[in-house]
């Protein structure tokens, strides 16, 4: 009996031993570490230029300083070679006829905007001018129309009554009313409520947006529906006299 036991025991530093053995990295084999990730660097979403010459990519690395991620898009031919920078900002989608691409770039106001870059003349110019961040661009046929989804966000609001904040007060927020099962998110923390809803942009050139963009009737127009959008449809449209 004694010697069955001495035979398990070693048995069984003999299986340790081997195990422990197995998890050492061969001489020469770098293992990944966790300080690794901070050299982190991805690509994804080609996108084929309409005349198959070119692929647009977008680049993302670890900005180590802001502890986040940055992006940028690359161009090459697609053989491979001339693989170059193109600009900063992210999912790139080309125009039907090639010659510009939609992608998405931090703008003003401070958020991600969408933009547009005319890709002989190296210009891009910015065409939305919203406060949360656009997604999933895809062109019209003929070129006019960048559809997008957007959060439009909707606010639970707190019921309770409480005593009107004296002038100049600092009071605490009110508390979050969380009625989703998906309120919080890895490296987002809380995310906010509401809907996706699809927008469509139309401009015929850069003239039109700038002019636009600056228009007093546009920013009146901006000051009142801010707080009401998940109540106002829009429709841009034109019109031939």
């Amino acid at each position: 009996m004694a010697q069955c036991k001495r035979a398990a025991v070693v048995f069984a530093v003999g299986i340790a031993v081997a195990n422990a053995a197995a998890q050492q990295p061969a001489s020469g084999v770098k293992v990944l570490k966790v300080e690794d990730y901070l050299n982190y660097e991805t690509v994804a979403d080609p996108q084929i230029s309409p005349d198959g010459a070119q692929v647009v990519y977008t680049r993302r690395w670890v900005n180590q300083s802001e502890d986040r991620m940055e992006a940028s898009l690359w161009v090459m031919n697609a053989d491979g070679s001339k693989n170059r920078f193109l600009t900063k900002g992210s999912d790139a989608e080309w125009s039907p006829d090639g010659t510009r691409i939609a992608y998405i770039a931090e703008g003003e106001p401070k958020a991600p905007q969408v933009f547009v870059r005319w890709m002989t003349e190296n210009a891009a110019t910015q065409i939305t001018q919203v406060q949360h961040a656009p997604s999933n661009l895809r062109w019209s046929p003929d070129g006019k129309q960048i559809a997008l989804t957007m959060l439009v966000p909707k606010e639970a609001k707190w019921d309770i009554p409480l005593p009107k904040a004296p002038e100049g007060a600092k009071w605490t927020k009110a508390p979050a009313v969380i009625d989703r099962l998906h309120y919080r998110q890895d490296r987002v923390g809380y995310t906010e409520a509401g809907f996706t809803h699809v927008f469509v942009v139309t401009f015929k050139n850069e003239a039109d947006l700038a002019a636009y963009l600056v228009h007093p009737a546009h920013e009146a127009y901006v000051k009142v529906v801010r707080d009401r959008r998940e109540k106002v449809v829009v429709f841009d449209y034109w019109a031939e006299r």
